[in-house]
């Protein structure tokens, strides 16, 4: 099981990591009028969505009728 839930944390870190670098491809180059910008309005709804992602992963895995995350099916473990 602590197996599973690594490969699980590699999983849900990779969703976060993919909404992070969109974010920050997505922040504008900062200005002296705007010294410290914000990531844009795709930046910041992928970067949302990355998260409902990350929190959704495990309640939608579990809720199939397999009941396995990736993690527990790359192990073997039933549920």
């Amino acid at each position: 099981r602590v197996g599973a839930t690594i490969v699980d944390f590699l999983v849900i870190g990779a969703i976060y990591v993919f909404g992070i670098v969109v974010a920050v491809i997505t922040t504008p180059s900062a200005t002296f009028d705007n010294p410290e910008p914000s990531p844009t309005a795709l930046g910041g709804l992928v970067l949302v969505l990355a998260w409902f992602g990350a929190m959704a992963y495990p309640v939608v895995l579990e809720g199939r009728p397999e009941g396995q995350t990736i993690g527990k099916r790359a192990l073997g473990i039933r549920a």
